[in-house]
């Protein structure tokens, strides 16, 4: 039996505490920091044959959408300061990254025939000025010593969102001026950066995969991009465990080398490492990083799970524990290996997430159901196989028909008081309830924020 440390228990208590005092201020918050009982509702839709969504699904969706976005504007406006900071993953700085997003599906259903979704010309500009009154207090939160450098934790990414606001807002100047504070940290990185995707230089590749996207070219020069993707193989040898063969990023039981963690662990750099074409162009890395998707293969369990024995005991389905955040490694290693073993590997977990992964959390995107519905639309957008489709389905439905999960008079999300949109259930709701009304006919197009390819 582990003893938790003095220091532990401290900080559990703490989360407690705030827990209970925050959740008495937002109406609709009954829950808990961990909802007791069973971990999952039963999606008795699982084994049902699905091809898309009843229209009394796509009408809740839209109510629910609009009344979740007054809600999250009037709780959360850009002038509130939660004490979680100010950055993407739980800060104004994702409400900005959240409000953006809607302006881009506004503009691009001004071109599509979507009976779901039709965009205005008005929307879309109210949404970028909404984005951009977020980011400029964000910003003005944040700190210029800051050491975190990712793009979910950093000012790396803040200012690398707030370059694509003013340069749709028309302020090209501004816009150049973050571009190249933004920039900054690839030239300085070391060894003993940080190196997760969430504060480190994973996010890093992220931020600047983001940019090109957007500006359709080269914004950070490709040799510091491949300086940091250097660096954190570097990195990964210095740890190497020449047991299992895998690379890690920091020493056992400091978290630092946890699979199935898509922000903290070393799964959310493999992914980005083999976005980039430094890892390509380098023959022994590509084999390091195979090496370690095969260790991460070994520890699949007979239902699906992957997850470290030290770290947890295997319970948590959720996209920032255990398979969901691995899903995405396997599918890629896939496309890229040609073998088999790793289609097989993500179908296994994809099953797993379909049978386990409604969670009575709530609608979460780090650690709740939408998280884990993205992984299966990815499977089924990779693959074209219909199963995933109707299993994606399956958890949306099943979620929509529970009062407690998604009607905001009701639900008992034990995080929905934090103005987060990547860790609540209001966040998660929105956005992915945004980008399924304007993707109901282009699943392909569904993309997980932050992590995906398509969130902007």
């Amino acid at each position: 039996m582990k003893i938790l440390s003095k220091q532990s228990t401290v900080c559990i208590l703490f989360l407690i505490f705030f827990s209970t005092v925050l959740a008495t201020d937002v109406e609709g918050c009954r829950g808990s920091i961990q909802p007791p009982g069973a971990l999952f509702y039963p999606n008795k839709l699982e084994n049902t044959t699905i091809t898309s969504l009843p229209k009394w699904a796509i009408d809740m969706m839209k109510e629910r959408k609009e009344t979740i976005e007054k809600m999250y504007y009037n709780d959360f406006p850009p002038s509130y300061d939660g004490f979680l900071g100010p950055y993407i993953y739980y800060g104004g700085a994702g409400t900005a990254f959240m409000f953006l997003r809607f302006y881009h599906l506004e503009m691009e259903s001004l071109h599509n025939s979507n009976p779901y979704y039709q965009g205005s010309i008005e929307k879309a500009t109210n949404y970028l000025a909404i984005s951009k009154e977020y980011i400029d207090i964000a910003l003005s939160r944040t700190s210029w010593e800051e050491k975190r450098i990712g793009f979910l934790k950093g000012r790396t990414g803040s200012l690398a969102l707030a370059s694509v606001i003013y340069t749709l807002s028309g302020d090209n100047s501004t816009a150049k001026k973050y571009l190249e504070e933004a920039a900054t940290p690839y030239e300085t990185v070391t060894i003993d950066s940080p190196f997760d995707l969430d504060s480190g230089m994973a996010g890093m590749l992220y931020a600047a995969r983001y940019l090109k996207k957007f500006y359709g070219k080269d914004i950070i020069e490709k040799s510091k991009v491949d300086k940091v993707a250097s660096t954190l193989y570097q990195l990964g040898l210095k740890y190497y465990n020449k047991t299992t063969k895998a690379l890690q990023f920091g020493v056992p039981y400091d978290g630092m080398h946890r699979i199935g963690e898509g922000l903290s662990g070393s799964g959310g750099v493999i992914y980005q490492l083999l976005q980039e074409d430094w890892l390509y162009s380098n023959p022994q890395a590509l084999a390091d990083v195979k090496s370690t998707i095969n260790y991460y293969l070994s520890t699949q369990k007979p239902n699906g799970q992957v997850y470290d024995d030290f770290h947890d005991d295997g319970t948590r389905i959720q996209w920032c524990h255990g398979i969901p955040g691995v899903i995405p490694i396997f599918i890629k290693a896939y496309e890229v290996f040609k073998e088999e073993k790793y289609l097989d590997a993500a179908k296994l977990g994809c099953d797993l997430v379909a049978h386990q992964g409604v969670l009575v959390k709530g609608m979460q995107l780090c650690h709740g159901v939408i998280g884990n519905v993205y992984q299966l639309f990815n499977m089924y957008a990779k693959t074209k196989d219909e199963t995933y489709r109707s299993k994606a389905y399956s958890m949306v439905l099943t979620a929509l028909q529970n009062p407690l999960l998604t009607d905001p008079s009701n639900w008992i999300s034990y995080d929905c008081y934090i103005g987060s949109f990547f860790v609540t259930t209001a966040g998660g709701m929105l956005s992915f309830f945004s980008d399924m009304l304007a993707h109901t006919n282009e699943l392909e197009k569904l993309s997980m924020p932050a992590f995906g390819d398509h969130w902007w």
